[in-house]
């Protein structure tokens, strides 16, 4: 679970920092996205101090909710063409992949694996890199063929059913 939030998390920063900005740029915002870009990072980073104070699970859980919430609101000020929307959902999304679901997933990982932290670390930095590479790559193949937007819904849509199909099966294995 900790490898899949991982890669979700990558997923989200992913589109946000290759694909956003070429959607902002058809909008006539394309001066934004260097904002974009470093709020897609910094967020999350201020976020860790209140991640450390949460359990692991807390924050992974809140991770996975804040992860489709936040790439369907930038969604939304995309669709709408709204920066407000863009910049807040940006920092949603950071704050639940650099924040909340990267600090729980390494902890975890970490504590499991106590004699072999390097390799489980590298293993979830696969799982986050995963991520960060291969929707970004279907994404375009789906932009070249159905425009940018629609495989940005695309994406937000497979994310989504993909966050609850792992929430799914981490509440089974927890009971």
């Amino acid at each position: 679970v900790f490898g899949a939030a991982m890669t979700l998390a990558g997923s989200t920063t992913g589109m946000t920092i290759a694909v956003v900005p070429l959607e902002l740029n058809v909008n006539g915002l394309g001066g934004w996205s260097g904002l974009v870009i470093f709020l897609a990072i910094f967020v999350g980073f201020l976020c860790q101090p209140f991640a450390r104070r949460m359990s692991n699970a807390g924050s992974l859980a809140l991770g996975f909710v804040l992860i489709p919430l936040g790439f369907f609101v930038l969604l939304a000020g995309v669709w709408f063409g709204v920066l407000v929307l863009v910049l807040a959902g940006t920092c949603i999304t950071s704050a639940a992949s650099y924040g909340f679901s990267y600090l729980a997933a390494l902890a975890e990982v970490t504590a499991r694996a106590p004699n072999d932290r390097a390799r489980a670390t590298a293993g979830l930095f696969v799982c986050a890199y995963f991520g960060f590479s291969l929707p970004v790559i279907g994404s375009g193949v789906l932009a070249d063929m159905f425009g940018l937007f629609t495989a940005m819904l695309v994406f937000g849509v497979v994310q989504l059913l993909a966050v609850i199909g792992v929430v799914i099966a981490w509440h089974k294995g927890r009971s």
